[in-house]
């Protein structure tokens, strides 16, 4: 079912300003979408590669809502078949891994054709304006070189829009990177994705073949502690396709719960060592969490990202639809 713009604007608007009860109502009367993330993981404080042991759970929308699980080294998504985009991807880091990451790792190859979904070429945004959004960040995964390389599959990428790209998701990818370095008892699960439905532009190309723009993405964080389980919290967060500041990304903040009412997903389930009730409060409430950290996204401003020869979305004169 497709959410019509001004229910998910009016959604988005009161999730910003924190306006409890009008946005309980906004949030239960929205359509669930049938898809769902399921990871079973035995042990999470073993590293990615180790500990994603993944069964899909029996799901009845499954074959219904035209989606491909994908499993990687790093990371798992679900692409939607009709869309070619993610519906989530799931990742998760630790204070150990980090310390192990290059920064100084260049992408090599560009943005490689996923042998598990044929249908994305990595020329496929060519032209559009748009930039290759990273659900699951690049940069956690510059442990080695198979990591890394895996993280650039255009089976992790959505069209995003420049100025939320390298500045406002850059910082939440940042943030939480540095919440995840905070403790070496703590592991950090994150699920990243378009909200499907709702979509500000489509990339069409000679074949007949669409890539939908999504309008909206999200990132849901769960911190858990696995000496200390109710030190555990979790934070997340909605964000237009559009430019996003580093400020207006903090006040983008929501509950897990908010983001599972949107979009029909059980985040988290089957992910951690919690059990179901400590993940339930966890999931209700926005945790405490510091934002006294430098990042490692710049000081740039939407001007500068589409400066020079950059073409900018709207005034693209490839990939068009209906003309």
């Amino acid at each position: 079912m497709k959410m019509n713009k001004p229910t998910l604007f009016a959604f988005f608007v009161l999730l910003v300003v924190h306006v409890g009860r009008a946005q309980e109502a906004v949030l239960t009367s929205l359509p669930k979408p049938s898809f769902m993330p399921v990871a079973a993981a035995d042990d999470p404080t073993n590293d990615t590669a180790v500990a994603l042991k993944i069964a899909v759970k029996p799901f009845h929308f499954a074959k219904t809502e035209n989606t491909t699980v994908i499993r990687h080294t790093g990371y798992i998504t679900l692409m939607h078949n009709v869309y070619h985009i993610p519906a989530w991807t799931y990742h998760r880091i630790s204070k150990e891994q980090l310390k192990t990451v290059d920064t100084n790792s260049k992408r090599r190859g560009g943005y490689p054709k996923d042998a598990q979904y044929q249908a994305l070429k990595s020329t496929m945004y060519d032209g559009s304006g748009y930039q290759h959004g990273h659900m699951a960040p690049a940069a956690d995964f510059k442990r080695n070189s198979t990591l890394h390389r895996e993280s650039n599959y255009m089976t992790n990428m959505a069209p995003q829009h420049g100025c939320l790209n390298e500045i406002g998701w850059c910082y939440l990818e940042s943030m939480t990177r540095n919440w995840a370095s905070e403790s070496g008892s703590t592991v950090t699960h994150v699920v990243s994705g378009c909200l499907l439905g709702n979509f500000k532009d489509s990339l069409c190309y000679p074949n007949g073949f669409k890539v939908y723009v999504p309008a909206y993405f999200y990132k849901a964080i769960l911190i858990e502690d696995t000496l200390h389980p109710e030190k555990s919290r979790a934070i997340g967060f909605i964000v237009a396709n559009d430019y996003l500041s580093k400020e207006a990304a903090q006040l983008a903040q929501c509950s897990i719960d908010d983001i599972e009412r949107l979009t029909g997903l059980n985040l988290f389930m089957g992910c951690t060592q919690l059990d179901e009730n400590e993940l339930l409060v966890l999931e209700k409430t926005i945790g405490t969490f510091s934002w006294n950290f430098t990042t490692d996204c710049g000081t740039k401003n939407c001007e500068s990202v589409y400066s020079g020869k950059r073409i900018h979305p709207k005034t693209r004169k490839k990939l068009k639809c209906g003309t």
